[in-house]
């Protein structure tokens, strides 16, 4: 995503911070340095059916949100579903700055996908890739 230098200037001025998709779009490029800094291989934006996952790690699906709510949680879930019909063997993710939830986290796990605070996998980056169900050496299959 491509954002004029001067109108998020004055979106500073007027809001006092980025707006939310740059807010996401920073937080995606931290998540995929950290990982392919690791040298593993990362996708981003990857075409899928029915949109574009944020960023696939192996067998992994990640749906990256600013603010997790109650409805960004729905979304990201149903983004995730979604993403896993051209992906069906693929585990689901939600990677977010900060969550006002974190009573759901349990639910969207039970749903198929586990849910992170970035500044959790910054601190530990295997976190995600080691602990189960997230395994290194399956295959993302496409359909």
């Amino acid at each position: 995503m491509s954002t004029d230098p001067d109108l998020m200037k004055a979106v500073r001025a007027v809001f006092g911070r980025k707006p939310r998709l740059a807010r996401e779009s920073l937080l995606e490029d931290k998540f995929v340095d950290l990982f392919s800094g690791a040298g593993m291989s990362v996708k981003r934006q990857v075409p899928c059916r029915f949109g574009r996952a944020d960023v696939v790690i192996g067998n992994i699906i990640f749906e990256l949100k600013d603010k997790l709510t109650r409805r960004s949680l729905q979304q990201a879930l149903g983004q995730l579903m979604f993403y896993k019909y051209d992906f069906p063997s693929a585990r689901m993710a939600i990677v977010c700055n900060s969550s006002s939830v974190p009573h759901l986290h349990d639910a969207a796990r039970q749903a198929g996908a586990e849910v992170y605070a970035w500044l959790d996998i910054k601190r530990n980056p295997q976190c995600i890739i080691c602990d189960p169900p997230f395994h290194r050496n399956v295959k993302l299959e496409s359909r």
